[in-house]
This record gives structure tokens, sequence and C-alpha cells, in this order.
């Protein structure tokens, strides 16, 4: 058996080649799978051991850490102190099955550098660490579970709330039930541009003629719309007494565009188009001439909504705010709490929603907005036994208006 050891020098660099390199054969893959996965020594497996102590001590770096070796070879490492040149491993290993009670064998391993210093492998922790390492482990996955659940349950009531309802109120009547005139009209909403249809009806005078010189914007609630009775009553009504009518479905509503239920924010645009349509739009009734004054009666979601564009709006000179609430998100919670929904779910809810549909319900304050109407005149109605918006509402709104 020979050892050859060969010198050599290039004339280039191998960045990729580490400072001690072994190559092997395919036959060592078995021993060296043994060693590495399956933890295990062959009891006939030879090391070579490299000791160049034994001929110059002074290689050998201080307070290194000796441990023993018995049936396996355990290796203990210690960082060494007071030197200030770091020096490769170094290792006096044992041959396994060799070691006896009597006579074990040494194992000294010098110390890694800093830079090559690593966390202990999990098999050397103590069972308290262990343990404490699952907890904490535990507690991540868990919290990670309960975060994605409430992420998810928080979609799901953000959907609920403001996604477009896929199957709305069709329409169910005219207003030739109500023996009214009317015409069938379209127009974009201002801003996006979405179609909002409704009914055009002229105004009889007290002569029989018809005219459109005052026509009220009547806008439906939630989930009504155009062809609601309470809309119809109060558009005959108004006919008889010589004002027009334009009754209209709001976006999600009716035969209007679908579109996410924002509580008035993005409602307000088909109202402002309502407008848009009276000033500039192609009126079915081109001898009755244009409206020489408009103005707006809304009932619930239309009452907010059409607060919200009055105060945008000066072109609409007098509001009839029928059950108005006053704060879209303070109205949430309120419908949330009487349907038994957890309110913890609502602070993820909300922003979930307006992620999904950009929907912002702090811009559907009809409170914060209510004093710019002034000094055009409101009409305020509700009704005392109402438990969909509590009368509360319309005193916020009378105080904020006042």
């Amino acid at each position: 058996m020979s050892l050859f050891v060969l010198y050599f020098g290039t004339d280039r660099r191998y960045d990729h080649v580490a400072h001690h390199e072994i190559l092997l054969g395919p036959r060592y893959r078995g021993l060296l799978d043994d060693i590495f996965i399956h933890k295990r020594l062959a009891g006939g497996f030879l090391l070579y051991l490299h000791r160049p102590t034994a001929a110059d001590p002074s290689l050998a770096l201080r307070a290194a850490t000796a441990g023993t070796c018995w049936r396996r070879c355990h290796i203990w490492a210690a960082r060494p102190t007071g030197s200030a040149r770091p020096g490769p491993y170094g290792m006096r290993l044992c041959y396994p099955g060799q070691a006896t009670q009597r006579s074990p064998q040494e194992v000294v391993m010098l110390a890694p550098t800093k830079a090559t210093s690593r966390t202990p492998r999990a098999s050397t922790l103590s069972p308290r660490q262990r343990l404490r390492r699952r907890v904490l482990l535990g507690a991540i996955l868990a919290l990670e579970v309960v975060m994605l659940g409430y992420a998810g349950a928080s979609v799901m009531v953000a959907m609920a709330l403001m996604a477009p309802n896929p199957s709305p109120r069709p329409t169910t009547q005219t207003p030739a039930a109500w023996g009214l005139l009317y015409q069938t009209v379209s127009f974009p909403s201002r801003s996006d541009h979405l179609l909002i249809r409704g009914w055009l009806m002229p105004g009889l005078l007290p002569d029989g003629k018809q005219t459109v010189q005052r026509t009220i914007i009547v806008v439906h609630g939630i989930p009504g719309n155009r062809s609601s009775s309470p809309v119809l009553h109060v558009s005959a009504a108004l006919v008889q007494h010589g004002f027009a009518v334009l009754a209209v479905d709001l976006r999600g509503h009716g035969e209007s565009a679908p579109a996410p239920r924002s509580l008035g924010e993005f409602e307000q645009r088909d109202i402002l188009g309502a407008v848009d349509f009276l000033q500039t739009g192609a009126l079915p009734f081109p001898l009755l001439g244009r409206p020489r004054v408009i103005g707006g009666w809304g009932m619930s979601l239309g009452a907010s909504t059409l607060l919200l564009a009055a105060a945008a709006e000066p072109a609409m000179r007098a509001i009839v705010s029928d059950s108005a609430f006053a704060d879209a998100a303070a109205l949430v919670r309120s419908r949330s709490e009487q349907q038994g929904l957890p309110s913890w779910l609502l602070p993820g809810a909300v922003p979930a929603g307006q992620l999904l549909y950009g929907v912002n319900y702090d811009q559907a304050r009809s409170v914060a907005v209510v004093a710019q109407i002034a000094p055009r005149p409101i009409l305020f109605i509700h009704g005392t036994a109402d438990s969909s918006v509590p009368i509360a509402n319309m005193d916020q709104l009378v105080a904020a208006a006042s």
C-alpha cells in the first residue's frame, strides 16, 4: 500500500476549489450515505489521521477542547481564546469499535472561525430547547392560520356587502299603471360613464298642459328600483301638482349597469349624470324645452345619495330627504350587529372591500357635506319606527345642516 503526495502549481486561479477538497470515486457513495444520512459508521471503517503537532507542538492553537469517543465518534468543538490568528480544522479521531472504557480515544477539533461558525443542529439541542422550538413553530403556524382565516372571512364579508348584485330586482310595473305619460330614457353617469336608465314623466298643469319646467329626480332605496310602489306613488303625486319627474335606477339596481354597492360614494355620480342629461341630453319631449329648476326626492339610499350629489352640484335647487342615513360606515356597523355579524370582522372587511371594489365608506358620509347645500332648502322626513335607519340619523343631519 502506497501514498503518493503530489505538489503542483498552475498559472491560473481555481476559485471554485475549496481550501481542502477530497475527490472520491462512485464506490464511496454508499459509505458516505451511511455516515452523513444514516448517521452510522461501518465497523471496519478506516480513518486517516494527520497530526502535525506530533512533530511540532507549537502548531496547536490554545484553549482547544478535548472529548472522548466510545462506540460512535463524537466531535466536540470550542472557540479558541486568546488567539488572534484563526486556524484550519485539525482532528484526532478514533477507530469505531476500538474504544473501551479503560482506553478511551481522544477527539480534538480546533474551533471554527467566526465566519464559518454555524447554528447547532437540532440533534445537539437539549430537550428543553427542542420543546421551546416546537412551541415557537406551533405558535407561528397557528398565527398564520388565524391570519389567513381572518383575511378570508374579511373578503367574504366585503363581497356580501359590496359585490355587484347578480340578480337585482326586475322592473315589475311602469308609470302607465298609475295613469302617467312617460318615456324611457338612458344616459351615462358622470365621471365613470355607466349606463343609467330611467323614466321621464311630464308634469300636468291645472289647464291640462304638460311641462318639464320644474323637474324632480326621484331616487329609490335598497333594494328597490324605479318601479317600486313608493317611487311611483310619489311620482304620481308630483306629476299631478305640475312637477315633471325623472325616476332613475341607481347603478346595480333595476335595468342600470351592474356595479359594486358603495352606499352613495359611486351612486352619486348617477344623480349627477341625471342632472347632465336634463341640462344637455336628448330629452324625449323636445317641444317642452328643458327644465328651468331641478330638485331631488330620495328615499333611504336615494336620499343619502341625493345629499352627496347636491353638495357637489349647485344646479340642484332643493332636496326632499326621506329616511336618509348620515354615515355609511356607521349604518353598516349597526346593520351588522342587527344581523348577528361579529363586529371584529368589519375592520378587515372594510379595507378588503376597498382593495376589491374601490369602495371607501368614508366617502359616503352625507353628514359631513350636508352643510354645503345651504342656503338651498332641504326637507327632512323620517319615521320614528324605522329600524333599518334609526331616526337618530335625521337628528345628526339636521344638526349638521343647521
